[in-house]
């Protein structure tokens, strides 16, 4: 555990440094810096037993290093997958390489997007860390990766790009295929969260709730691991996708006193309320909650975008300061339940084929 709070703690003494130095690149860049070094640095040097899937992923590198590429294309996952991890078998054949290229692309991306739309960092880092955004690749790599580059497409999104959008989305797709349910995602994020708007989401759950079942059957083409996804699961994921109901609602009600960064907040909020959808929908469908419940993450990450804008249209400050208490207080008790609840994320080990 006392890894893992470190780790927050730097990132979030280097989001405040940043914020109050934003006038400032090259504050901005050496703080920053070191919050990347040391996410990144957490996520490398954790041993196997961290994380559900993090033998298999070792498994996975074990059979594409030292192979020709033809070789390592053979394997039942995802091209891209398999291309970066033959790429850094080319490099060396110690896993802890490999969990650190994984880290640099996926704290990367969420980065650099969050540096660019985040008003206020330590917030978003805060949400960012805390809602398991960050600790999602530890377990899920594929999906991890497939996810943080959706994040990417971002700025697409907001520019009405498509074309770049679905590109930047059918890439992400080759590290997991799951990445495409980011594709309709475009035609229902636009604009301001309304009625219809809510509606059209709603209709899109159940959509995905009818189409499930095929929708698996044709992932498990790419990878039959895909058909534990539409397994029956025992009471899995109520605990989490109550917590997102709940911000949902409150985020709904808090719209109407949203001034500043009003459009963005509109369209990150239609983007989140899309992922607590699919949340709800897996728990209603009784589905294994690694599965269905996972696609969540592709929308729910935006919490580290929205929490800022909240907290900024706030003016009186006594207020803004008791709220943001209480919003780290819950966060930190929220993290800490999901470290020791899900993912096999501790105890905490370091690889010690790194010191040998």
């Amino acid at each position: 555990m006392f890894y893992y709070i470190a780790n927050l703690l730097i990132v979030l003494i280097a989001a405040y440094i940043a914020q109050r130095g934003r006038a400032s690149s090259v504050t901005v860049k050496v703080t920053m810096g070191i919050a990347f070094l040391s996410m990144v640095t957490l996520a490398a040097i954790r041993d196997d037993i961290v994380g559900t899937d993090t033998k298999d992923y070792i498994i996975i590198f074990g059979r594409t290093h030292a192979v020709s590429l033809q070789e390592a294309l053979t394997g039942n996952v995802e091209v891209g997958y398999l291309v970066l991890n033959w790429l850094v078998g080319c490099i060396s054949t110690e896993f802890y390489v490999l969990f650190a290229v994984i880290a640099i692309i996926v704290v990367g991306c969420y980065q650099r997007v969050i540096l660019r739309y985040a008003v206020n960092y330590e917030i978003a880092f805060l949400a960012f860390i805390t809602m398991g955004t960050y600790t999602f690749f530890f377990n899920g790599a594929r999906q991890g990766i497939a996810a943080a580059i959706g994040a990417l497409a971002i700025p697409f999104l907001l520019e009405r790009r498509l074309y770049a959008y679905g590109a930047c989305i059918i890439f992400a797709s080759l590290f997991h295929v799951s990445a495409l349910i980011l594709l309709p995602a475009y035609f229902l994020a636009h604009g301001h969260n309304t009625l219809k708007r809510n509606a059209q989401i709603a209709v899109a759950g159940i959509v995905l709730a009818l189409g499930f079942n095929a929708l698996v059957s044709i992932a498990s083409g790419f990878d039959e691991r895909y058909e534990t996804y539409s397994v029956a699961g025992v009471g899995g994921g109520f605990v989490t996708v109550s917590i997102l109901v709940i911000f949902a609602l409150f985020l709904l009600w808090n719209k109407h006193f949203i001034v500043r960064h009003e459009a963005l907040y509109h369209t990150f909020l239609n983007m989140y309320l899309m992922g607590v959808m699919i949340a709800v929908v897996a728990v209603a469908a009784g589905v294994n909650p690694s599965g269905l419940l996972r696609l969540s993450v592709y929308f729910t990450w935006t919490l580290a975008l929205i929490w800022p804008i909240v907290f900024v249209n706030i003016t009186d400050r006594p207020r803004r300061h008791l709220i943001f208490f209480l919003f780290f207080c819950g966060s930190v008790t929220y993290y800490l339940l999901l470290l020791y609840s899900f993912s096999s994320m501790l105890p905490y080990q370091i690889n010690p084929d790194i010191f040998s």
